[in-house]
């Protein structure tokens, strides 16, 4: 299985595994971060109350494994462990950093006639490598899931849009330093800050009961300090989801042009 995994990642730099403790997978799947999402970006999709799952990640620069839990199905609750490739760790630098941290969603509104909207926050009591907020919107129509939100922090790379949140509050219009070294602090004045805001967007298009395509516009930060991303060649990802049976699935995509 091990040299499956390493022939997949040479065609394709993300593998990923999902297992979920439900007897219904229904449409939703998790994201690399263990959210429910498309591939990197979070949508406003959430499992059915007590679902929980797990998520393993095989990328560039990090690995991740992530336990996810729905106490309801407005809500849901991440907590994550990565190992970072490339960046030394302080205290034994001929190992990779290991880092961790919580990311939260909540729903604000259910779909209906109206687009679904969700609110989420990332890595918000970590180190920062992962920090970002958003908020999102989800619409379906037969076959197809569409998405599009704004992100924050590790959410905002392309500086599309002027903060809007920073005609309501000057604390809005700038962002404290997301990296805040060993982690373990809440930073409240961080959330949703900064002089800009990055849109995000995808599909996704299921062509059988079992086999899903997902496309979307990935904003994400590769050019801080603390995170050594490969340099991507555009914002847009693709890849399948395989949804073996109701509690395991297994996918494979191709990230920003890599």
């Amino acid at each position: 299985m091990k040299s499956k995994v390493h022939f997949f990642k040479s065609l394709i730099p993300l593998f990923l595994i999902t297992y979920v403790c439900s007897d219904s997978f229904d449409n939703n799947f998790y994201n690399n971060h263990g959210s429910v999402g498309l591939i990197n970006i979070p949508t406003a999709r959430f499992f059915d109350e007590e679902v929980h799952g797990i998520t393993v990640y095989d990328g560039t620069p990090d690995q991740k494994i992530t336990l996810t839990s729905n106490p309801y199905d407005w809500f849901e609750a991440s907590f994550f462990y990565t190992n970072i490739q490339g960046k030394p760790y302080p205290y034994f630098e001929y190992q990779d950093y290991k880092d961790k941290g919580f990311n939260l969603k909540v729903r604000l509104k259910k779909e209906g006639q109206l687009p679904a909207i969700a609110i989420g926050l990332n890595d918000f009591a970590g180190t920062g490598f992962y920090s970002s907020e958003y908020i999102v919107s989800s619409y379906g129509v037969k076959n197809i899931d569409f998405h599009f939100g704004f992100g924050w922090g590790q959410l905002n790379g392309d500086d599309s849009i002027k903060n809007p949140l920073g005609y309501i509050s000057d604390r809005f219009k700038t962002r404290p330093i997301d990296y805040t070294g060993m982690g373990g602090s809440f930073n409240p004045d961080q959330y949703f800050s900064g002089t800009s805001a990055s849109s995000f967007y995808g599909i996704s298009y299921k062509f059988k009961n079992k086999l899903f395509f997902n496309f979307e516009k990935d904003p994400i930060k590769i050019d801080g300090p603390q995170m050594p991303y490969p340099n991507k060649k555009n914002n847009y990802s693709f890849g399948l989801v395989y949804k073996v049976n109701n509690n395991f699935n297994i996918g494979l995509s191709h990230e920003r042009g890599n």
